[in-house]
């Protein structure tokens, strides 16, 4: 992990965290539909 993400995620708290992440992942995921027209590969 990347160390400078790693200390952004470290002060946040579990709840926070979990949320980053499955937030996070729904963005880059709907950004790559509109880009590629097709979800990234597996």
């Amino acid at each position: 992990m990347d160390p400078d993400r790693a200390r952004l995620l470290a002060g946040f708290s579990p709840a926070a965290r979990t949320a980053w992440r499955v937030v996070g992942h729904r963005n880059f995921r709907a950004a790559v539909v509109r880009l590629r027209g097709a979800p990234p590969a597996a």
